[in-house]
């Protein structure tokens, strides 16, 4: 099954993500998530900025050798 990047976005958007654990319902919260009892819900802003701090490569490890993806 092949899911989208819009897909994803309407799914964190509308259904939200259910978190039980108090401390990162606040993170959440403080960074901009509507929070609602224990579901998270992410509006697309949040989560294209979340996406735009992660690095383009990583360096995975695999006991002899680096592996680029």
């Amino acid at each position: 099954m092949f899911f989208n990047h819009e897909y994803t976005l309407k799914v964190m958007n509308e259904v939200g993500v259910i978190v039980e654990h108090e401390t990162a319902l606040e993170l959440f919260k403080k960074h901009g998530a509507r929070v609602e009892g224990n579901t998270v819900y992410f509006s697309e802003e949040l989560l294209n900025k979340a996406l735009s701090t992660i690095p383009q490569e990583i360096e995975v490890f695999t006991g002899r050798q680096c592996q680029n993806w």
